[in-house]
């Protein structure tokens, strides 16, 4: 029996283009899986380019800080041992009172940092 066969051709034109939209329609959204996938696909290799070049970045702000750090360290030795000197010695020269300021002023300046 065909449900069609008693409904008139205007009837059959609406149904046919109806079940037509309906078909158009599910492959319209069966075809966004596929867009979705390769997107994803794309966003993933993103994330792994994103994620190498902080590894890459991290590697090289610990190696900055590292340095910076051992040269206020050192700094900050030495000026410990011009200030010692300072309070020992009276008769602190010139010279050495530049170099003790000039450290004491890298090592403000580290500290700062």
């Amino acid at each position: 029996m065909n449900p069609f066969a008693a409904a008139s051709d205007a009837m059959k034109l609406a149904a046919s283009l109806l079940g037509l939209v309906l078909l158009a329609g599910a492959v319209w959204w069966l075809s966004t899986f596929a867009t979705a996938k390769s997107a994803l696909k794309e966003i993933k290799a993103t994330d792994a380019r994103i994620t190498r070049a902080n590894k890459t970045s991290d590697a090289a702000a610990k190696a900055r800080d590292t340095v910076a750090d051992a040269a206020a360290a050192l700094t900050q030795q030495q000026a410990e041992a011009l200030a010692k000197d300072l309070n020992e010695d009276p008769n602190f020269d010139d010279a050495r009172r530049v170099d003790y300021l000039r450290l004491l002023n890298d090592a403000l300046r580290g500290a700062q940092r």
